[in-house]
């Protein structure tokens, strides 16, 4: 890197660009490129899927997809690290279990908490997360996530488009989203 030839060109790709040293970053010219959308990830996870020959469910497949942040990199890694499990068929709760995370439920429980009103029940469900283990970090991303949702449900009825969930979480969502207004 410190002089390559002029015919010598390096290309670097990281979804981590501030992991790389300074010295190296000094001597780059940057190209940001845009995330990947959750629907175009699931898409390619499907023909993946179709030429090994398994069978994941579109709740499964939004999991990985939503996990990987936009990385398609990181969902391949997700989809090999769910289908290294000897569960089939690989559903919701198969992915969220093999990759760590804290399922849906947790999220509509919490958000039920605060309709409710119920500091004390709030705090034991975070309780629960936190002791089970789960990094607080992406628990609370998902609930930003979880969220937005039902913001997009109550502002903008009909833009189903704007939610990246699986039908059964939209239902989900819909039924708890019902009660609640933009204000509230």
């Amino acid at each position: 890197l410190e002089e390559p030839p002029p015919h010598v060109v390096f290309v670097l790709a990281t979804t981590d660009p501030q992991k790389l040293p300074e010295t190296i970053l000094s001597r780059c010219q940057r190209f940001n490129f845009t995330r990947i959308r959750v629907r175009d990830a699931v898409d390619r996870l499907k023909q993946v899927l179709e030429g090994e020959g398994v069978e994941m469910t579109d709740g499964a497949l939004m999991v990985l997809a939503r996990r990987s942040g936009g990385a398609l990199r990181d969902a391949l890694g997700f989809l090999d690290q769910v289908m290294a499990t000897d569960r089939r068929p690989i559903d919701e709760e198969v992915a969220v279990e093999a990759l760590g995370l804290v399922g849906s439920e947790a999220y509509v429980d919490l958000v039920r908490a605060f309709i409710d009103r119920d500091p004390g029940r709030a705090l034991s469900l975070v309780g629960q997360v936190h002791r089970s283990g789960h990094d607080l970090e992406f628990f609370v991303q998902g609930l930003l996530d979880c969220l937005r949702n039902l913001l997009v449900l109550k502002s903008a009825p009909g833009a189903d488009e704007l939610l990246e969930v699986s039908v059964e979480e939209r239902e989900r969502l819909k039924e708890l989203a019902e009660p609640l207004a933009v204000g509230d």
